[in-house]
Parts: C-alpha cells; structure tokens; sequence
C-alpha cells in the first residue's frame, strides 16, 4: 500500500504494527477493513454498481471506505461492519437487476459501530 497516501493496509495484523520506515522515514499505518467486502462472500458485493458497455468493467466497486487506525483494533469486530442495502423495509438495490437503485444515492451507506467499553 502507499506509503504516500492513506496506507490503508487490508491486513490487521500489518497495521498492528502501527508504523513503517520506508527510505529513513517513519509513515503511519490504517487498517481499511472494506478489503472483506470485495465479491461474492458477502450480502452485497461493493458500495457502488457501474455497468457500462466496455470490455474491462468490475461493475461492483467499493469506493466507500472505513480506516480505522491500529489502536482501535481491540474495539471492532467486522461484524460490526456493514454496506447498508436496505432502510427499514426499502431496498436500496433492486434484486431483480442486482443494481443500485438511484433514488436516494447511487452509492450504498456503510455503518460501523465501535464497542468503547
């Protein structure tokens, strides 16, 4: 992962380690958790559907994100982690197509909840 940008590592056990010294110089560590929720193993496969007519297209994308820094770690579970596909008794996808219904956003909500106690 860039070390210039987020460096939002998909390995909790990398992040744990809280740093790294890339060319002399120390870069902090995230962990992004949504790697978990990239393709099928999950109740929606990304937070965001783009099908367009081109030959390289994954359709479902996650752009929506969660970084959660190292510390945090030992307060979150990723079953406290959720791509929101329904409010109440409204879908926000259409099962029939697969696709986001774009009444609301063209993007799903994600909820995280963090146990502090």
């Amino acid at each position: 992962m860039a070390s210039l940008g987020v460096h939002g590592m998909k390995d909790a056990n990398i992040a744990k380690k809280k740093t790294r010294i890339v060319q002399g110089k120390r870069y902090d560590f995230f962990y992004n958790p949504m790697w978990n929720f990239l393709g099928d193993g999950n109740n929606v496969p990304g937070t965001y559907f783009y099908c367009k007519a081109v030959h390289h297209n994954v359709m479902w994308n996650t752009f929506d994100q969660v970084l959660i820094r190292p510390n945090l770690l030992n307060f979150i579970k990723m079953s406290d982690i959720e791509i929101i596909s329904s409010i109440g008794a409204t879908n926000l996808i259409d099962f029939r197509t697969k696709q986001i219904k774009k009444t609301y956003s063209d993007h799903l909500p994600l909820l995280i909840s963090l146990n502090l106690n």
